[in-house]
């Protein structure tokens, strides 16, 4: 992998917070010097957004130092194919969900001691619709 890496000239990768039997594999990535953001996959309410955070943090407990550059909030929430339920509320109807589930996954990042400084990024949290007055919420 190391070789690969300096072969394309490579630092980061994009993919989603490894599972614990993935969690060997990214510390491979790693350890050639590769930083990640890592992506929340969707989650039914905050005790699913809590669970991917844990992994998140034994997958840093394991990892040099700053491995992690960025979490990245739920992708492609506003696409046809891609239906998105957070407490009881699908973006088929209303994105008050998918809003508080983003709020949730930031503040969650943020009031962790070890990700408080780490960026959040929301992919796809403005410019839809079906309701657009939510955008200002």
């Amino acid at each position: 992998l190391a070789v690969l890496v300096d072969y394309i000239g490579g630092c980061c990768m994009r993919d989603r917070i490894p599972p614990t039997p993935q969690i060997p594999n990214y510390l491979r990535a790693v350890q050639t010097g590769i930083k990640f953001t890592l992506l929340f996959l969707g989650a039914p309410n905050i005790s699913g957004l809590q669970s991917q955070l844990q992994n998140a943090i034994n997958f840093s407990s394991l990892a040099p130092p700053n491995s992690i550059r960025a979490f990245e909030g739920f992708n492609e929430v506003n696409g046809a194919s891609f239906r998105f339920t957070y407490n009881n509320v699908n973006n088929s109807i209303s994105y008050s969900g998918y809003f508080q589930a983003q709020k949730d996954l930031y503040n969650l990042v943020k009031n962790n001691p070890i990700f408080s400084n780490t960026i959040v990024y929301d992919m796809t949290g403005a410019g839809f619709t079906p309701n657009s007055s939510e955008l200002a919420e």
